[in-house]
């Protein structure tokens, strides 16, 4: 895990929830749009990682759809609501576009807003802690875990998800 700051303090984060209790960041450089989808409109795919919440046709294309808190061997959102509209960060790297589902998009905070935390997380899973850039702490003393958006797609490659 890398605990250093980045030198560059104008970055921009965006926070969500990965689980009710589990706040987390990306770096808003790879991240394209942020989308609602109903759940009737994710086509489920049979046969893929259980992380694959299914696609869904957007502008012409497909786009993979993965729960992320399941990726993370967390608590999957799958199974929490199929009547409400799925919140969906639109991440792309090099020609590869994803669908990451969170349970709740959160703002936009700046690097400068962040300091080391008081605590961190002592045990979570391999597939969290592969992705897991460094651990910070908010203004109201809230835990987020910076993600980095390149390991993803690295995981959900290693996982063999072709999208």
């Amino acid at each position: 895990m890398n605990t250093n700051f980045p030198l560059n303090r104008h970055y921009k984060f965006l926070c969500f929830h990965l689980t009710p209790e589990i706040q987390a960041m990306l770096s808003t450089n790879m991240i394209r749009e942020i989308i609602k989808i109903a759940p009737n409109h994710i086509v489920p795919i049979y046969g893929v990682l259980s992380s694959v919440m299914g696609v869904y046709h957007r502008r012409g294309e497909v786009l993979w759809v993965v729960d992320l808190a399941c990726l993370f061997t967390l608590s999957p959102f799958l199974q929490e609501s199929y009547h409400n509209p799925y919140s969906i960060i639109v991440m792309r790297q090099d020609n590869k576009v994803i669908g990451l589902a969170v349970r709740q998009i959160g703002q936009l905070i700046s690097y400068a807003d962040l300091k080391p935390p008081e605590v961190l997380i002592k045990s979570i899973p391999w597939e969290l802690a592969y992705c897991l850039n460094s651990e910070h702490q908010g203004k109201e003393k809230q835990l987020f875990l910076q993600l980095e958006g390149e390991k993803i797609f690295d995981l959900l490659k290693k996982k063999q998800l072709s999208y």
